[in-house]
C-alpha cells in the first residue's frame, strides 16, 4: 500500500537515476533520425579509418563504438588517452578518412580543435553531443542529439551508449557477409588465444 503513494518526489538517487534514463530514452526514440544514422554508417563502412575521440567518462562511449564497429569489419579506432595521441592521430587523418567527436555535459577544446583539423584535411567530420556547440557544428557534416543530463553531478551514457549502438548495427548491415567473416575470424582467434570461459549459446 505504501508503494501507491511512493512520489517521484521520494524517490531514491538510484531510482530517480533509472528514471531519468528511461525518460531520456523515449526523447531519444522520438526525435530518432534514421538517415543520419545512415549517414554516418555508410561515411564510416566507405572510410580507410574512422577515428573516435572521447574524453572523460563518455570515452566509455568511444570505446564500445570503436570496438563492435571492429568486431563488424572496419578500421574504428578510439582515441581516448589524452591530447599527445590526439594530436598525432589527428595528424594522420586522410581525406578518405572520418572522425566521429562524442563530448556530453562539457565539450573540450581539443575535441573542436581535433574536429576542425580533421575537417581541412578534408575528412568527413561527425559529432554525438547534447549541446550542438557552433564552433564544433561547423566543422561537422551532421551532428547527433542525445539526450545527456543525469541526477546529481554526472552525465548520463544511456541515451549515448544506445545511439552508437544503433551506429553498430545499420554498419553491420550495409555488408553483412563482411561483418560476418569479420566475427568468424575475431572468434576463431579469441579461440588460439584461449580466452573465453563462456561461450554464448545460440539457438
Amino acid at each position: 500500500m505504501a508503494a501507491e503513494h511512493h512520489s517521484a518526489d521520494s524517490d531514491s538517487p538510484s531510482s530517480a537515476s533509472l528514471r531519468r534514463d528511461l525518460d531520456s530514452l523515449a526523447l531519444l526514440s522520438r526525435r530518432f533520425d534514421e538517415d543520419v544514422i545512415l549517414t554516418i554508417a555508410e561515411a564510416v563502412a566507405a572510410a580507410h579509418r574512422t577515428l573516435v575521440i572521447a574524453d572523460g567518462s563518455y570515452a566509455a562511449v568511444g570505446i564500445a563504438f570503436a570496438h563492435n564497429a571492429r568486431l563488424a569489419g572496419y578500421d574504428v579506432v578510439a582515441v581516448t588517452a589524452g591530447d599527445a595521441e590526439l594530436a598525432n592521430s589527428v595528424a594522420a587523418i586522410r581525406p578518405d578518412d572520418v572522425l566521429i567527436a562524442i563530448s556530453f555535459w562539457r565539450l573540450y577544446e581539443s575535441t573542436v580543435l581535433a574536429a576542425n583539423q580533421a575537417k581541412s584535411r578534408g575528412a568527413r567530420v561527425f559529432a554525438v553531443t547534447d549541446a550542438a556547440s557552433p564552433a564544433l557544428s561547423a566543422a561537422t557534416e551532421e551532428v547527433v542529439l542525445v539526450p545527456a543530463e543525469g541526477v546529481a553531478f554526472f552525465p548520463s551514457l544511456t541515451a549515448g551508449m544506445a545511439v552508437v549502438q544503433a551506429m553498430v548495427a545499420q554498419l553491420a548491415a550495409i555488408d553483412p557477409a563482411r561483418t560476418s567473416a569479420a566475427i568468424e575470424n575475431a572468434e576463431s582467434m579469441w579461440s588460439a588465444f584461449g580466452l573465453l570461459h563462456r561461450r554464448p549459446t545460440t539457438n
